[in-house]
């Protein structure tokens, strides 16, 4: 969910700590129905109609991947767990996401390219 969420997400951020974002940059291209620069498994899946938006967790799930959400630390508890100073953990959460978006790339660009 790369161009409604963590694209607009970094944005913000790079906003209000006066971080500028190159005049060209990958982020800045969130254009519809493109599989470059950036290409949105959330968006594809669901044919860009919000109302059909699946979950990574539900993505994993249509595309016979191991879903990176089991675990201790979901998205709803890592301020718990960074305040913990669990930070292994969080790392170790963020990369079973990484790894299974990355799954999902390569079987839906797959299909997407075809």
């Amino acid at each position: 969910n790369g161009l409604n969420f963590d694209i607009p997400w970094i944005i913000i951020k790079s906003a209000i700590y006066q971080i500028p974002i190159r005049k060209g940059h990958p982020f800045t291209n969130r254009r519809r129905y493109y599989t470059k620069p950036h290409f949105d498994l959330s968006e594809w899946s669901s044919d860009w109609r919000p109302q059909f938006r699946v979950s990574l967790k539900g993505l994993c799930e249509m595309l016979d991947i191991d879903s990176p959400k089991e675990g201790a630390v979901r998205a709803d508890s890592v301020e718990k767990f960074y305040l913990e100073g669990k930070i292994k953990e969080i790392a170790e959460y963020c990369m079973r996401d990484v790894l299974a978006t990355h799954q999902g790339y390569k079987k839906w660009f797959g299909y997407v390219n075809n």
